[in-house]
């Protein structure tokens, strides 16, 4: 019996230890390292974009009314100070009638009082009175007046109609939309900037963009403006103003790729695979494999741009070429976690078979 009980404890000593084996060589992953390289070419930045009018407006009449005439179709050039739109003036012109025979009468008889005060005949109080009368209907003829212009809508500037929102004999309010214009100026390309890259926008040198439908060209950009507060997502909107005068010009809300060159003064940077990258707590890392023990401990890193052709330029301090990051399986990982490095592939074992 004691001999059972001794051999019933060896066995579960050993089921112990073999569990704890199994746990650490479960524990252990396998991961493909590799080293960052020095990022080659051009040192630059790439975004997508959109081009925009440089002016984009809706035009409305100030004065509310029943429209009278339309002179312009969507798609229309029109000039600057083109009249494109009128309403029916009738209503306003027998205002202005009734007005301008009041403030005849009342103008008339003021000039009676102040003949007669001139005299003495009259009293100041009438006088006062009869002055402060003119100054009010003066007042009003003079707004009715100007009432009348307003019932014709005019071009701002020379440009396109790109939408007519009302019809002839519609009525409509004072300042509803009803025709909207874009400008014939240079268009404009706006871009959305992620904060790493605003914050080092004193480095962007020059600015280019191409497109799909101009293949073999392509297009100078000057920065317009930057918008004082990020978005929702944490991007800054750049405006850029195109510099070519060229009979090939792009249409507002085409799609284009703008690239940025940065000043020569900017460093070097390394550029490793995107997947090797990993975001924590806002912060950007990859994980950095220490030959000693065997394990992966995560390195922060500024990424300054992300590449076609799925590597990211990057920006630390602790890493250089000779360094070994995780490429493959970062996801898997926890800081300190013990790793294997798979073994490269001979240039005798092609596939990895053997």
């Amino acid at each position: 019996m004691k001999s059972f009980f001794v051999l019933s404890f060896v066995a579960s000593l050993m089921l112990v230890a073999c569990t704890t084996k199994s746990n650490q060589e479960v524990s252990v992953k396998t991961v493909v390292l590799g080293s960052p390289q020095l990022s080659g070419g051009r040192v630059g930045l790439e975004f997508p974009g959109k081009v925009k009018a440089s002016a984009d407006v809706s035009l409305s009449f100030r004065v509310a009314g029943q429209i009278d005439h339309i002179f312009v179709r969507e798609g229309d050039k029109v000039f600057a100070g083109q009249l494109i739109a009128t309403l029916d003036t009738t209503d306003y012109a027998i205002q202005l009638s009734a007005t301008s025979a009041e403030y005849a009468q009342v103008k008339a008889q003021v000039d009676r009082v102040v003949a007669l005060y001139a005299d003495s005949v009259s009293t100041t109080n009438d006088y006062d009175k009869a002055r402060y009368g003119l100054q009010q209907i003066e007042a009003k003829y003079q707004h009715h007046k100007a009432q009348l212009p307003y019932t014709r809508l005019r071009a701002p500037f020379t440009g396109y109609i790109g939408k007519v929102h009302s019809e002839a004999n519609e009525i409509v309010a004072a300042g509803m939309p009803v025709i909207s214009m874009v400008s014939d100026d240079r268009p404009e390309v706006e871009i959305n900037v992620p904060a790493a890259d605003y914050v080092r926008r004193q480095d962007f040198a020059s600015f280019t963009c191409v497109f799909d439908v101009f293949p073999d060209k392509q297009f100078r950009l000057l920065p317009i403006s930057w918008s004082a507060k990020a978005n929702a997502n944490q991007l800054y909107a750049l405006r850029l103003k195109m510099t070519d005068v060229s009979a090939e010009k792009p249409s507002p809300g085409m799609n284009t790729m703008v690239s940025i060159t940065l000043t020569d003064n900017v460093e070097r940077l390394l550029s490793v695979p995107s997947v090797a990258v990993f975001e924590r707590n806002a912060q950007t890392f990859v994980y950095a494999y220490d030959s000693i023990s065997h394990s992966v401990n995560p390195i922060r890193v500024d990424v300054l741009n992300l590449a076609s052709d799925g590597s990211a330029d990057i920006k630390s301090d602790e890493l250089t070429t000779r360094s070994q990051i995780v490429i493959s399986g970062i996801h898997a990982l926890t800081d300190g976690q013990q790793v294997r490095p798979l073994p490269r592939t001979t240039s005798t074992n092609v596939g990895g078979l053997l």
